[in-house]
């Protein structure tokens, strides 16, 4: 059987993100895992229900069963998440009691504590299945949140803050190793964020051993801890107490300033490792500077990255001339780390230039040509050979003026093409003398009195359909009306009959119809 593999902490911190604890909405987060764990129980097929019969009326019934998760049991990623959300849920509900004690009560703290416990009860049983049935990567995470959850039941408590110290910095210790043994960007994210979760508890935990008179080692890590770790987390905590306790012993004393023939070792190699990025740079700059679109620009985004390292080397070498006394030296160095920012920004304007980001691409045009006016402040008593730097950066800051110039022409070309109705697909023209000719020719068309492409103000009139506003107010206006009277048909007498609906609803007239009309009919014409 092959081993299950699953990013728990990665897993974790996209639930906590999405489902409330961006807002620190401990309680929808609690009612999120609950959904999640109904969910993966009917998933898996184990829910806690049996079916029993009554014994009085018969009717089935179910009853609670609990059904503990086994390593034998455990097939698929689905079974370890189970004892993960049941931590999640428990640790959550405990944070989400915390702000309604806000007065000291027993009660309220005593309930917050066994949820913690209940917590760190699941997290062993992952711990335990992911022993048995898990990666190394796996039981490391696993791992490193059971620390976490000891650690916070222990602050919770406030007796032990030394203990407490020591589980999160065994935690940290462990995210820590699990940056280096992977390469994914979500799961680099998490253990990041958990890190920096993990940073203010830490310093709580300092500040109160100091406050009470207590040694507040930054490497510490308890040993009970690491003892009932299980996998291989044990072993490389124990690597790194030891790694750290050696360091203490070796660095009790301050080491000395490094002398000049350590400065001027570490000079050569630093220098070497600049000359050969430099000549790295150099080899990518014909290759960048054809680049006319945003997919072209990537070398030049690499070129960047690459300037930003060399310029890291040369503030080594800064401080490594410094150290050696070496005035002239540390002025060259000065000068190139701020000769090579400023090619940097250069070709970050380039990017911007490539994506059509006018704007952006103009302010890091006059930043460009700003940084090189330092390298000239900072290299000012620069003579001979040493002066090189100074040369470089007055060539860059025409370069870096050209540029602003043709940002300039090409915004405006950008402007000019989105008002016109014919926009044609080709991209804009790099060439600010094509851009010229183009505005000539279209200044001949316009004085020729063709202008093809240019929407004509005002807008010429065109036909729009409208209600007939004379048949409409032919009514209004007449004045006289035809005489009809010959052609009308004959008025109804005044005196006509009623209607038998009349007489059934009680109407004056006295005459009827039917067999009530034909009885009493006469009686009105005998008075």
């Amino acid at each position: 059987m092959s081993l299950l593999s699953v990013s728990l902490l990665s897993l974790v911190d996209a639930q906590q993100l999405t489902y409330g604890l961006r807002l620190r909405d401990y309680a929808r987060y609690r009612a999120y895992c609950s959904r999640r764990l109904r969910r993966i129980y009917r998933a898996l097929k184990l829910t806690h229900t049996e079916a029993a019969i009554s014994g009085r009326s018969g009717v089935a019934k179910t009853r609670y069963a609990p059904r503990p998760l086994t390593p034998s049991m455990t097939t698929t990623t689905q079974h370890l998440t189970v004892p993960l959300i049941l931590a999640e849920r428990a640790w959550a509900h405990a944070l989400a009691l915390k702000p309604e004690s806000v007065t000291p009560n027993p009660d309220e703290r005593r309930r917050i504590l066994s949820r913690l416990a209940k917590s760190i009860k699941h997290a062993q049983e992952l711990v335990e299945l992911c022993t048995a049935t898990a990666d190394e990567i796996t039981q490391l995470e696993a791992s490193a949140y059971l620390t976490f959850i000891e650690g916070t039941r222990m602050l919770e408590k406030g007796d032990d803050f030394a203990s407490a110290l020591a589980k999160f910095n065994a935690s940290r210790a462990l995210c820590e190793q699990l940056q280096r043994l992977t390469q994914d960007a979500q799961q680099l994210a998490a253990y990041k964020r958990r890190m920096e979760n993990l940073d203010a508890p830490i310093r709580f935990c300092r500040y109160q051993m100091q406050r009470r008179g207590q040694h507040t080692g930054g490497s510490e890590v308890d040993l009970e801890s690491l003892a009932a770790l299980t996998g291989p987390a044990a072993d490389m905590l124990r690597a790194q107490v030891d790694a750290a306790m050696g360091n203490t012993n070796d660095t009790t004393a301050l080491a000395p300033p490094p002398s000049e023939g350590n400065a001027d070792l570490l000079r050569a190699q630093l220098e070497a490792e600049m000359d050969a990025a430099a000549t790295k740079a150099t080899a990518a700059l014909p290759r960048i500077g054809a680049c006319t679109s945003t997919a072209d620009a990537q070398p030049a985004r690499h070129l960047v990255a690459l300037y930003a390292a060399v310029a890291d080397k040369a503030g080594e070498l800064v401080t490594v001339a410094d150290a050696a006394g070496d005035r002239t030296l540390a002025l060259w160095a000065m000068a190139t780390q701020e000769l090579l920012h400023s090619r940097r920004v250069y070709w970050l304007a380039q990017c911007y230039v490539a994506s059509a980001s006018w704007s952006e691409a103009y302010a890091l045009a006059e930043r460009c040509a700003a940084r090189c006016d330092e390298v000239e402040s900072r290299g000012a008593g620069l003579e001979g050979d040493s002066s090189a730097p100074l040369t470089a950066a007055a060539e860059l800051r025409g370069q870096a003026v050209a540029l602003k110039a043709i940002v300039r022409a090409l915004a405006a070309k950008a402007a000019a093409k989105s008002t016109t109705h014919s926009v044609r697909p080709a991209t804009l023209a790099s060439d600010p003398c094509t851009f010229a000719a183009h505005v000539t020719a279209r200044q001949g068309q316009r004085r020729g009195g063709v202008v093809s492409t240019m929407a004509a103000l005002p807008p010429p009139y065109q036909l729009a359909a409208a209600a007939p506003l004379v048949l409409d107010t032919a009514y209004d206006d007449a004045s006289a009306w035809p005489d009809i009277s010959a052609i009308a048909p004959p008025q109804a007498s005044s005196r006509k009959k009623a209607k038998p609906s009349d007489e059934s609803s009680g109407g004056k007239s006295s005459g009827g119809s039917g067999v009530f009309g034909g009885l009493f009919g006469g009686w009105s014409t005998k008075k």
